[in-house]
């Protein structure tokens, strides 16, 4: 392990703390500040472990295909190895460790190393729960979230286009911060349940190259903000399911061409069920008192243009 992991501090609902001297873990609008776990309320020592591992796989500190041994581990992070133990099962069983038997020499467990085919295969689930987590959002149009949301949205360009750069921690978490208050914009637990442990995995896909295409990342997200706020429910589906596709493009290469019967390709990202590529959104209504959705420049690229390192997403032609 090149670095130290940090054990981090978590608050009485589990999330976790920025530790002392960092930026990258700074707590989102409506999640507690360093300090606020309460009194009497103690979190237990394996989840401030699996905390730690997994913000370490995310951080790159700990490399895809480096063995998780728990008496270093224990060291590392000044606990026994039983939670360290508990830890790396429910890494395990999210997905970001392999078990033992797939390790080398049989023991102990290793961080997962994702094949192409296998992180095309998340994607393109994470796309279509996107996709309709943004539909709900855009139905609910819950006030206090989104404007949480747009606060998000404000740090995270910020940062994208600060001068010096930003660290990856620090997109990573006002990333994981918009698309988590979103999912509470969506308003469905049982589909916030099945997009957790799917984020965690993708993550190790959306890491790879996370500042070279930070901009347009957050370009992309505010135009999904835009149309939630707006109400436009099959506009924020149809771009936050590009989002996914391009972001995950932009790091894994060109998207396959195949898909299963009743699918389309979409032109960038692999195949979206029920979705046409070529299909315009239904015009946006405007409604008194939102900002409006943005509208594509007449010389801008058309939907089936792929993005360059920093080009944002472009939402389909409207029809006059």
């Amino acid at each position: 392990m090149s670095r130290p992991i940090p054990t981090p501090e978590l608050d009485a609902i589990g999330h976790a703390t920025p530790a002392a001297g960092t930026t990258a873990d700074a707590a989102a609008p409506g999640q507690a500040e360093p300090g606020q776990a309460g009194p009497g309320r103690r979190v237990p020592l394996s989840q401030q472990a699996t905390e730690a591992l997994r913000r370490a796989i995310l951080g790159g500190r700990l490399a895809p295909g480096e063995r998780l041994v728990e008496e270093r581990l224990s060291a590392e992070l000044g606990m026994s190895r039983v939670p360290i133990r508990e830890a790396i099962k429910q890494l395990v069983a999210e997905g970001l460790a392999v078990p033992a038997e797939s390790a080398p020499g049989g023991r102990g467990a290793q961080v997962a190393a994702l094949s192409p085919e296998f992180a095309l295969e998340l994607i393109e689930v994470r796309a279509v729960l996107e996709g309709l987590n943004a539909r709900l959002a855009a139905r609910q149009r819950n006030p206090a979230v989104l404007a949480q949301v747009q606060v998000v949205l404000e740090r995270g360009n910020a940062a994208a286009n600060a001068a010096h750069g930003a660290a990856a921690g620090e997109l990573a978490a006002l990333n994981a911060a918009y698309h988590d208050l979103l999912a509470t914009a969506g308003a469905n637990r049982v589909l916030q349940d099945l997009m957790r442990p799917l984020r965690e995995r993708t993550e190790l896909v959306f890491r790879r190259n996370s500042t070279e295409r930070a901009a347009a990342d957050w370009r992309e997200h505010a135009m999904i903000l835009a149309a939630v706020m707006e109400g436009e429910e099959e506009l924020a589906a149809l771009l936050a399911a590009r989002h996914v596709h391009r972001a995950a493009r932009a790091r894994l290469g060109p998207p396959r061409a195949d898909g299963p019967p009743g699918t389309t390709t979409a032109p960038d990202g692999p195949p979206v069920a029920g979705a046409s590529p070529h299909a315009d959104p239904p015009p946006a209504a405007g409604r008194p008192g939102r900002a409006p959705c943005p509208a594509t420049p007449p010389d801008a690229p058309g939907p089936d243009a792929a993005p360059g390192p920093d080009e944002g997403i472009a939402p389909p032609p409207r029809r006059a």
